[in-house]
């Protein structure tokens, strides 16, 4: 399989070790060159798009999203506010009547875009067989009634809601009415004109049409129809519809088109390298130009072959970000639905480039605090934000089903098991589950099972820990192996949950037996709660879970209890503890009283030493982020820069001074700061160049809030808007 994941822009810029860097300027870093970067903002995929000024709708499996062109504001309509259904299978748009016609698992239904008012059309009558949910196409007739294909075949439903079938009575997956009446369908036979007499026409493989399955249908300039889709052979064709006769062609160079959208007479179309514009090849120049051409492979017999059916330009040198999907178009813009990241509008009317605006509705971040990642196997990882919890398939974000509750955390990964926190019905309480060969399983008490806080132990479901009263959310959550751990397993980010754990980067784990290797581990989980559904967040404590007994141990429960110095056990552990990190011997925390070192020798907590705010320490006690480096030595964030401990004391390198909102180690030594221009690279010496990585290479946006480093050496980071993965 392809990789997604697009390669970053270069900008070169060196500065060497002895400046000192501001982390919030372009200009003091260069990029990274070897960086490849994915980002994430929406768990559904835009299915597509319809420019219907002064809005843009865009399709999902969860209903429809109504963007403003000129405010940027969505309102997301589903059922409760008229859709039949939440999964939009199809939209069509009747111009002479302002009619966006919408089909759903639920039924067909018409929204007035300037009453604002939906008119649902009548069911089918059951002597036709059709359910709602097989819809799979609907195209507008231009008389006021509408086209449905469906896996049954072609149906004609009028405005008043009269259904009639049709001859053609096999599954359908497009339609598309061209402007002299034709209707096109995409069959399972092969590609149907159907004339506005009824009159109709099969181009299929057996009459020189190389296409067995239709990806999309369009009008090229001059009106002539074309199907996308796949050859017998497995390759994409593009085949031009002209009368009863069809001429196949094949894009050279072989680049996949994606899907197409009429302006101004010509035919824009999305592709894999880009947007390009298809106009008529007497008057849009010379097609080679632009690097790509369309050439005949096969063509019905007597059939007139063009050579050069369409003059190809590109229409803007922007790169289009990896996970474009649809495409719809004004006579001022260009729309780019993607499959992770939101809606995307550039270039325009004279295709220009601009700077892209995205338009998101940020679905990953809805009420985000926090970011953890555990990964069972590279393209098989589960992502925390502290009030959600998403899988991420190796290209998209994915829903987690989940029978009760909804998970909030993850930890694990690599050689170990992954588990996840999961906030149940009763929001106040969490549960642990650990992943196994059949899916999640609670995690439940071993023999020698004990709790010392009333507020953990064991609920009906295992191992659980109940807040006394507010929603539960997670700020961070780790897998503590037993025993000494080499310096690696603590090269972390601060609030990552996907730890090494020792496990060389690149290799790989999964759910299957993969649970021996925990035995001995510890979870440690930083709880929060929030009062009502957006409340503030408050600091609720850290608890500690012997995976093995299921032993839970909450600390740092006093409210007010400031952290005392070398306090030989857990009550010095104040409750706003923010991340936290691994060293040999020992687990590191990081909270607004200062960095914590707690002894967590065989499984027992012991002597805690904190690190606060004075004249031989930290600049400041507010730490917030803390990771380990190879090398054995600490390294903290805060708002006056990064502070190294060697064993021995704290020293603030020139290079690392500025305001660093998380830090993470990866493998190679390398130090990653997350601050609000991006996330800069660096060594803990100050050798080499520092590399900076922005929304300008690639990053969903310039600030970073968390960072997390994976069981495979990636780097991910949470933004307001969205998630990003960086691939060193």
């Amino acid at each position: 399989m392809s990789s997604p994941i697009a390669s970053a822009v270069l900008v070169a810029i060196v500065l060497t070790s002895a400046g000192c860097p501001n982390f919030n300027r372009r200009d003091t870093a260069r990029a990274p060159a070897d960086t490849r970067v994915q980002v994430f903002s929406e768990a559904t995929l835009i299915d597509e798009l319809i420019a219907v000024p002064p809005y843009v709708f865009a399709s999902s499996r969860l209903g429809l999203d109504r963007w403003n062109m000129d405010s940027r504001r969505v309102l997301h309509l589903s059922r409760d506010h008229g859709l039949p259904g939440d999964d939009v299978r199809s939209m069509t748009y009747d111009a002479v009547r302002d009619w966006l016609w919408i089909a759903t698992d639920g039924g067909i239904t018409r929204y007035q875009t300037a009453s604002e008012a939906f008119s649902e059309l009548p069911p089918p009558p059951m002597v036709l067989g059709m359910a709602a949910d097989g819809v799979t196409a609907i195209a507008a007739t231009g008389e006021g009634g509408v086209w449905v294909g469906h896996r049954r075949g072609l149906y004609y439903a009028s405005a008043d809601g009269a259904w009639t079938d049709t001859l053609i009575s096999e599954p359908i997956s497009a339609l598309h009415r061209t402007r002299d009446g034709w209707l096109w369908v995409a069959a399972e036979s092969g590609v149907i004109g159907v004339q506005p007499d009824g009159d109709s026409y099969l181009y299929s493989p057996e009459q020189g049409c190389d296409i067995k399955e239709v990806q999309f249908l369009a009008t090229g300039p001059g009106d002539i129809p074309l199907a996308v889709g796949i050859s017998p052979d497995g390759q994409q064709r593009v085949v031009l519809l002209v009368g009863t006769s069809c001429i196949s062609y094949r894009v050279v160079p072989d680049v996949a088109w994606l899907g197409a959208t009429p302006r101004n007479g010509e035919l824009l179309v999305l592709t894999e390298q880009g947007l390009y514009r298809l106009s008529d090849a007497a008057t849009g120049g010379t097609a080679a130009a632009a690097g790509m051409v369309l050439e005949a492979t096969k063509w019905s017999d007597g059939a007139a072959v063009m050579e050069t059916p369409f003059a190809i330009a590109p229409v803007s040198s922007s790169a289009l970000p990896q996970s474009a999907h649809a495409i719809a178009a004004t006579a001022d813009a260009i729309w780019v639905g993607t499959r992770r990241a939101g809606l995307l509008q550039a270039w325009s009317r004279e295709g220009a480039e601009r700077d892209p605006v995205w338009l998101r509705r940020s679905e990953l971040m809805e009420d985000a605090i926090s970011l953890t990642v555990a990964c069972e196997a590279a393209d098989s990882c589960y992502i925390g934000t502290g009030s959600h919890g998403w899988r991420y398939d190796g290209d998209r974000m994915g829903n987690l089903e989940w029978a009760e509750g909804r998970p909030l955390a993850f930890a694990g990964g690599g050689a170990a098991a992954v588990y996840a926190i999961v906030q149940e019905s009763d929001d106040r309480i969490l549960t642990i589950h650990r992943r196994t060969d059949s899916g999640w399983a609670p995690l439940r008490a071993g023999e020698r099972a004990a709790s010392s806080s009333a507020a953990g132990g064991q609920g009906a479901g295992g191992v659980s820990i109940e807040l006394r009263k507010g929603r539960a959310c997670v700020s961070f959550a780790e897998l503590v192996p037993r025993g000494p751990r080499s310096p690696t397993a603590g090269a972390t980010a601060g609030a990552t949950a996907g730890a090494p754990n020792g496990v060389p980067n690149g290799a790989s784990g999964g759910a299957a037996g993969s649970a021996s290797a925990d035995r001995g581990a510890a979870l440690w989980i930083g709880i929060c709660s929030r009062e009502g559904l957006v409340g503030e967040v408050q600091p609720y404590g850290v608890a500690r879970i012997d995976v093995d007994s299921g032993a839970v141990t909450i600390m740092g429960r006093q409210r007010r209890r400031r952290a005392r110095r070398n306090k030989p056990d857990a009550a010095a552990i104040p409750r706003d503890v923010s991340a936290m990190a691994l060293a040999r011997e020992h687990v590191w925390l990081a909270s607004p009283r200062g960095a914590l070192r707690v002894s967590d020798a065989d499984g027992q907590l012991g002597k805690v030493d904190v690190f606060g705010e004075s004249a031989d320490a930290l600049r400041t006690e507010i730490v917030r982020g803390i990771a380990v480096h190879p090398s054995g030595g600490i390294v903290v964030a805060s708002g006056v820069g990064v502070a190294v401990y060697d064993g021995e004391g704290w020293r603030y390198p020139a290079h690392l001074d500025g305001d660093v909102r998380d830090i993470a180690v990866t493998g190679d030594g390398r130090l990653w700061l997350a601050t609000d221009g991006g996330i800069t690279a660096t060594s803990i010496d100050g050798g080499g160049n520092i590399e900076r990585t922005g929304r300008r290479e690639g990053l969903i946006e310039d600030q970073v809030d968390r960072l997390a480093v994976d069981a495979f050496g990636r780097l991910w980071a949470k933004s307001p808007s969205g998630i990003s993965l960086l691939v060193p």
